[in-house]
């Protein structure tokens, strides 16, 4: 970064069961969910995920 070295350090986010609540199969999800969801996030595509599916990742970077 910068022409400076960094440390970059990188893990997935796997999908867990408490995950599913909001982020599984759509015709999984409460109807007043969805509602809620879709209007907060209208164009969120965050669902329809499996258990044990990568979701995303957390990564933090450290200058050396």
């Amino acid at each position: 970064t910068n022409g400076r070295p960094v440390l970059r350090y990188m893990k997935a986010l796997p999908v867990s069961e408490v995950c599913l609540s909001c982020h599984g199969p759509v015709d999984g999800l409460d109807a007043d969910l969805r509602r809620t969801l879709s209007g907060h996030y209208p164009n969120d595509r965050a669902t329809g995920y499996a258990k044990g599916q990568i979701r995303g990742a957390l990564t933090v970077k450290r200058p050396l």
